[in-house]
């Protein structure tokens, strides 16, 4: 019988790690990694929050791990998901993404800074 990968979660914004924790109740695994991105429950200094950055480090943490593993990315933990696994071809994983809205009017898209005009 073969060992289970490991579930990795990683969250969007605002969120932090404790969205999660009904989520953790449910599935009852041991196994479950929640990877908090900088700045949002995960340690920031020096870290500039640009899309190549969140992909270089959603990366270098995966690349920890011993084995594949399920990744599971939530809002903006979805597009760094996505966006490492586009980014090596190595990376063999089973991987969901909820879907990323940005849609201008909406208060949450303005208040996070993003408003085109």
């Amino acid at each position: 019988m073969s060992e289970r990968a490991p579930a990795v979660l990683v969250h969007g914004n605002p969120e932090t790690d404790s969205v999660r924790d009904p989520l953790l109740a449910e599935l009852g695994r041991d196994d479950v990694v929640c990877l908090p991105p900088p700045g949002f429950g995960g340690p920031a200094p020096g870290f500039g929050a640009t899309v190549g950055e969140y992909r270089d480090w959603l990366v270098g943490r995966l690349e920890a791990f011993d084995g594949p593993v399920d990744l599971v990315g939530h809002h903006w933990g979805g597009g760094h998901v996505v966006n490492a696994a586009m980014s090596r071809s190595a990376f063999s994983i089973p991987t969901t993404s909820g879907t990323i809205w940005l849609r201008r009017g909406r208060p949450w898209a303005r208040g996070g800074g993003w408003s085109p005009g």
